[in-house]
């Protein structure tokens, strides 16, 4: 598997929802949480076309964090005008990025963009006659599964007795997250009894979109890769208790798997049945509230011993993105738009 360097990263974020009256500077517009970005590429969307001429929308999306998206885990959705007067169907405005989306790599302690794909949206024709201009605001709409890799330091030692020397069992840990749009904002630990720790860990939504569950999908499937593919497919239907929910997809200690095992208890227990096929397999999950959540466990050691691990926790999630992009079509009163006619 090859390693991941992690880096602080600094990055801009634009994030434009709504609508307006007036076009929309694509050269500017992005979505951007620091996981995944998205944006107009190289400014393909002309700022003005005239009825009747053949135009598209190109959009590049980039990898910008630590997670290596697999293919078809990305969805892009353009939205907010009528199909028909633009000669497609609502079917062709969506589409699936078809590669892997590898996380950053640093080299040289400079960071490159390795994941990149461009997504177009072509043969759009606007084929109403106008007796004006007419602005268009294109509704983007990206949807994706991510995960934040947060490392941290865990303590085990007798907190009642003599030992200690080494490290401190009540302590609120250092944390480092990978470039996400999820990040864990604090680790605390504390006794939970003899020979047992118990870890809070609290967690924020630090991009500019929002959170849902990855596992939304209620179609039938045979893997989980299908399911979370299904459900970036149909982010734009989402219940309510589809949102907010994150997923502890993995907890280790000196890379030892903590979940599954008798040494490790969620406080409190909740978990989201998975059915694939004809098995079925058990997802931990908490939830966020107005952009923050925590969670807790508690870890068993039998051994006394005073020693400090390193703690690796994995959360995974949907996140989605929107901003707004614009054209102005101008009007040719004295003739008919003629698209040309898809073949």
């Amino acid at each position: 598997m090859r390693k991941i360097h992690y880096a602080l990263l600094v990055a801009i974020l634009v994030f434009l929802s709504g609508c307006t009256g007036e076009t929309v500077d694509s050269e500017t517009i992005s979505i951007d949480s620091t996981g995944l970005k998205t944006s107009v590429y190289a400014g393909t969307l002309p700022s003005e076309v005239l009825e009747g001429q053949p135009f598209s929308v190109q959009i590049i999306v980039e990898n910008y964090g630590g997670y290596d998206v697999p293919a078809e885990h990305y969805a892009l959705f353009l939205r907010g005008f009528n199909p028909v007067a633009f000669g497609v169907e609502s079917i062709d405005l969506t589409r699936s990025t078809l590669q892997e989306l590898v996380s950053v790599g640093v080299f040289d302690n400079e960071t490159s963009v390795l994941g990149q794909e461009v997504l177009v949206f072509d043969d759009l024709c606007y084929n109403r006659d106008l007796e004006d201009d007419l602005i268009v605001n294109f509704h983007v709409k990206a949807c994706y599964s991510y995960q934040t890799s947060v490392s941290s330091d865990a303590c085990f030692s007798d907190p009642y007795g003599t030992s200690g020397e080494i490290c401190d069992v009540a302590a609120i840990r250092e944390v480092s997250n990978s470039p996400s749009p999820l990040r864990v904002t604090s680790i605390t630990e504390s006794p939970a009894g003899e020979n047992r720790y118990r870890f809070i860990v609290k967690v924020e939504n630090a991009g500019e979109g929002n959170v849902f569950s990855k596992y939304s999908s209620s179609e039938s499937v045979e893997s989980v890769d299908e399911l979370v593919v299904n459900s970036v497919l149909g982010c734009n239907d989402l219940d309510t208790s589809d949102l907010n929910i994150v997923y502890i997809d993995s907890i280790t200690i000196d890379g030892e798997e903590l979940i599954g095992t008798d040494s490790f208890m969620l406080e409190p227990n909740r978990s989201q049945t998975l059915e694939l096929g004809n098995s079925t397999t058990d997802a931990l999950f908490f939830n966020l509230i107005e952009g923050n959540g925590r969670f807790s466990f508690v870890v068993d050691k039998d051994e006394e011993l005073d020693y400090v691990s390193n703690m690796i926790i994995k959360l995974g999630y949907g996140y989605v993105d929107s901003a707004v992009v614009g054209t102005k079509i101008i009007a040719l009163p004295s003739s008919e738009p003629t698209c040309p006619t898809n073949s």
